[in-house]
């Protein structure tokens, strides 16, 4: 009876699903604060810790790679996925996806995803390995709002 429990944890840990190389992080830099962290991406979905927790999805865009998502504090929640977040969030990877430009805002202010990737107060540069747009295809900004 040991033996076959055995044989099923082995084959369970055998067909896990392994990790590539889009689920590697890569280390970033941010401005203004200069502080770093992680940012991943699985197929469309990026999640990442900056300066606060980010989550949302990446499409082509012309000049780049967009994500359009969520920042959370832990402090301010409102809006977002279950209402957990405290704010929209924009960026625009350059195509080589070594550095990003965009914005955040908050719930209160009901600002646009669109009008946050435009903005230029918030940026980062990529301080070691890679970010893997290899499984995201389509394009076009987002016109999502605070609320949504």
């Amino acid at each position: 009876m040991k033996l076959s429990r055995l044989f099923y944890v082995l084959l369970a840990i055998l067909t896990l699903p392994s990790f590539s190389a889009a689920q590697e992080q890569s280390q970033w830099k941010e401005t203004p604060d200069g502080r770093t962290g992680p940012i991943t991406i699985i197929g469309t979905e990026l999640t990442g810790k900056l300066f606060a927790d980010m989550v949302g999805t990446v499409s082509i865009t012309e000049g780049g790679y967009l994500f359009l998502g969520y920042w959370n504090d832990d402090f301010v929640t409102g809006c977002g996925p279950s209402n957990g977040y405290a704010g929209p969030m924009g960026l625009l990877f350059d195509s080589s996806g070594s550095s990003f430009v965009g914005g955040f805002g908050y719930c209160r202010e009901n600002t646009t995803h669109d009008d946050l990737a435009g903005r230029t107060h918030y940026t980062g540069t990529l301080q070691s390995g890679s970010l893997d747009f290899s499984g995201i295809s389509g394009g076009g900004s987002g016109t999502g709002t605070c609320g949504g």
